[in-house]
């Protein structure tokens, strides 16, 4: 039986390409990290979660966990269990009436549904030894990187709560979740 390692949801920051963002994963109790490249829409479902953003329509992650409870199937985990040229592969593992099934998945979504039912996420122990980062080396490489969270670069504090909460209020209509959460952030801020 293979060794695993235990993640948690650390940071979501901008990629150096335009469209990708890095997703960070930090092992849980201890503090060398996973980055992951992610697509925007994966990074949007994500963001949205951990922003606790709710969408005035389910995005597919959330319409995936909609129909995982109404089969009454239970995600017990995910595992990343490979790196192949620079993409890791993972899969769901289901639990339904005392069956186990396992799903493959892209990383990104599988990560998506687990945020979203609150279920472990797991990489093998030789993967995260391989190419964990360290946190003095990550510290250094987040230095040089991009803003935490995917940004549009605005800088929101120029405008007043009314014209705040009218962008807030656009953006959520246009699905922009991260916009939004910027503006949240921005409208929550001490004035």
């Amino acid at each position: 039986m293979s060794k695993k390692v235990q993640l948690k949801f650390f940071t979501l920051m901008a990629g150096h390409t335009h469209g990708s963002y890095n997703l960070v994963l930090q092992e849980i109790g201890g503090l060398r990290k996973i980055p992951i490249i992610v697509g925007t829409f994966e990074a949007q479902s994500i963001a949205t979660e951990i922003e606790g953003i709710i969408p005035q329509r389910p995005l597919t992650h959330d319409l995936l966990v909609a129909i995982l409870h109404g089969l009454d199937v239970e995600l017990k985990e995910v595992l990343i269990y490979d790196l192949q040229n620079g993409v890791f592969f993972s899969r769901l593992v289901l639990s339904k009436a005392g069956l186990t099934y396992e799903i493959d998945a892209r990383t990104s979504d599988a990560i998506a549904i687990a945020l979203r039912t609150k279920s472990p996420i797991f990489i093998e122990s030789h993967l995260m030894i391989e190419i964990g980062i360290e946190e003095k080396e990550f510290e250094s490489v987040e230095k040089s990187e991009a803003p935490s969270r995917p940004a549009s670069g605005s800088d929101y504090s120029q405008y007043s709560k009314d014209q705040l909460t009218a962008m807030l209020e656009e953006a959520v209509e246009a699905e922009d979740y991260i916009k939004a959460a910027l503006i949240r952030d921005e409208l929550n801020k001490e004035k």
